[in-house]
């Protein structure tokens, strides 16, 4: 199964999946970092866990899906253009990429997630 603490998967990003939560992005570098976190925002969960990719902005290419008991009814692929807060886009412009899109699990038939989002 899918371990969110193994040390491979650090840094991720953290939003709340609620987007009026107390806080936009968290970028824990390590599992402590992010069960204290977990620990001090228990009103604000549940979490959205994300692969951080390091680097400018317009080098971040995502696959937003809309899920609905896991099978994926849309998608929309897209390039960053702008992300303010962290993790959060801005500006983009559409750009279907397929290698992205595969990337968020959703190619297996089903997705375990309530929102799925890479980028």
């Amino acid at each position: 199964g899918d371990n969110y603490l193994d040390a491979r998967r650090f840094p991720m990003i953290i939003k709340p999946v609620r987007p009026l939560g107390g806080f936009k992005t968290f970028l824990p570098t390590n599992a402590d970092e992010l069960l204290r976190w977990t620990d001090i925002h228990q009103p604000d969960l549940p979490f959205m866990a994300q692969r951080f990719i390091p680097g400018d902005d317009r080098a971040i290419y995502f696959s937003a899906l809309y899920l609905d008991a896991g099978k994926v009814l849309a998608r929309f692929d897209g390039h960053k253009l702008r992300s303010r807060p962290l993790g959060h886009t801005t500006i983009a412009e559409s750009f279907r990429n397929e290698e992205v899109y595969r990337q968020t699990g959703a190619r297996q038939g089903s997705c375990r997630l309530s929102h799925a989002a890479n980028g």
